[in-house]
């Protein structure tokens, strides 16, 4: 999932979803903050750019000649912020940046719910659905 190991005591946060850490985890009162997914996605976007990447956007510049001292400056840059957002998802994100299957995917429990429901239920025929519908029926209605 990209999250750093967190049984070694350097993780800034226990859950995926939440940025509640190991010093506020038997705290009953603590309150959680949800992580900010855009945040995340914006960090991981920017901490991902490759030396390539990072070229080509110097080259394609028509202000700075290849070997000029304004483009080494701005290769420079451009390597320091990669730096700096790689730095940011591990502190306090502790977050690896990488490309994975699960991107997009809300873990929290009504967001993997939702996802895995809609999933299921979508590949159903009418009448798999009808006769779904009719067992969990039951089942909800003990619970209201």
């Amino acid at each position: 999932c990209g999250r750093l190991k967190s049984n070694s005591g350097g993780a800034g946060r226990v859950h995926r979803s939440c940025m509640c850490s190991y010093l506020n985890i038997d705290d009953p009162y603590h309150v959680c903050k949800r992580v900010n997914v855009t945040t995340l996605d914006f960090l991981m976007q920017h901490a991902m750019v490759s030396d390539d990447d990072i070229n080509s956007k110097i080259a394609s510049n028509p202000n700075f000649p290849l070997n000029s001292k304004n483009a080494r400056i701005n290769k420079m840059f451009l390597q320091k912020q990669r730096t700096m957002f790689r730095s940011i998802l591990r502190h306090p994100y502790t977050t690896h940046p990488i490309n994975n299957a699960f991107h997009g995917i809300d873990f929290g429990s009504a967001g993997m719910i939702s996802y895995t429901a809609e999933t299921v239920y979508d590949g159903l025929t009418k009448k798999e659905k009808e006769t779904v519908e009719e067992l969990t029926r039951s089942l909800l209605d003990e619970h209201r």
